[in-house]
């Protein structure tokens, strides 16, 4: 579902694949799940990803929410095209801190 990157103590990167779908989400909610509490940057890189559905961005957006309380950033490396239009249409960005 995703790859892990360490880049530095600071930064942890993850890999979205090109394919978020319903069947899915519970893997991707199981390896989302341990960044909430190590307390570093997570970048997510959306490159790649060619569709996504609701419930993953409703995933996606829950993580988000969750980080911002914990005080944790999220930046997001060059989400693609597919990826910005669906967060759109689900009216996520804002919530995602995706570029408008």
């Amino acid at each position: 579902m995703i790859t892990e990157t360490p880049t530095t103590d600071k930064i942890l990167e993850l890999t979205l694949t090109p394919t978020l779908c319903i069947e899915t989400v519970a893997e991707l909610y199981e390896q989302l799940r341990p960044a909430i509490d190590l307390g570093q940057t997570v970048l997510l890189d959306a490159s790649t990803v060619e569709s996504v559905d609701t419930t993953n961005l409703q995933l996606l957006a829950a993580f988000a929410l969750q980080l911002g309380k914990n005080g944790t950033a999220l930046q997001w490396h060059h989400p693609s095209e597919p990826f910005l239009q669906s967060a759109t249409i689900a009216g996520l960005v804002d919530t995602l801190g995706l570029p408008s």
